[in-house]
């Protein structure tokens, strides 16, 4: 008995979608093609369609919800992995050069944001998973009374900050070392300790 192939086996998606951020990452919206991903992937045009009918901007919507789901299944082991709200950030920093964003943020953002109502529907919500999960780390922190009481939002913010400069001192221990000598002399385990001890504790000495 011969039993028919599914076209939109899990993975077949899976290759689009990868194929889909690599493409994404390295340019944007105006970088991701379906005739481009067809051809490097070896899959006929209408087998692409049947599995994201909708086109460029589906597949660009599923792409954003498999990759949050993927940074919130490790940020979640990480959270899992640690004993306090000290130890459950810090896994979170460790995790940071495996799954890279796009250099220009702010950018792919306004453009993520022109686009259709479903796209902009979808980057609210990814926001929001991410939200949670944090919230969840520092709401536990300060009922346990490891953080002092601080306004949640602002305090996601600041650490979403911090994520993005461990990711940026990461790139550039890897491609510009000669610019930085003195964080290069470090190994990156060492710089991202130092750059969370600041964070977490500040620079002002306390008065005694």
């Amino acid at each position: 008995m011969v039993t028919k192939v599914d076209l939109r086996t899990n993975d077949t998606r899976k290759r689009v979608i990868e194929e889909a951020k690599r493409l994404y990452l390295n340019g944007g919206y105006n970088h991701l093609s379906m005739e481009k991903i067809s051809e490097i992937l070896g899959l006929k045009r209408p087998t692409l369609y049947y599995h994201f009918p909708g086109g460029k901007e589906q597949l660009l919507v599923e792409t954003i919800k498999a990759s949050i789901t993927e940074l919130i299944t490790v940020w979640s082991e990480a959270i899992a992995a640690g004993h306090n709200t000290r130890s459950r950030l810090r896994n979170i920093l460790d995790r940071i050069s495996d799954y890279p964003m796009p250099e220009n943020k702010r950018s792919f953002l306004v453009e993520l944001w022109q686009l259709g109502e479903e796209v902009r529907a979808t980057v609210k919500q990814s926001y929001q998973q991410i939200f949670t999960l944090l919230s969840g780390v520092f709401e536990e922190g300060i009922e346990k009374g490891e953080i002092r009481k601080v306004v949640l939002e602002l305090a996601i913010h600041s650490f979403m900050g911090l994520c993005d400069q461990i990711e940026t001192m990461t790139i550039n221990k890897q491609y510009f070392s000669e610019f930085s000598p003195i964080v290069n002399s470090f190994e990156l385990k060492e710089v991202i300790d130092m750059m969370f001890e600041i964070w977490l504790g500040g620079l002002e000495i306390p008065a005694s």
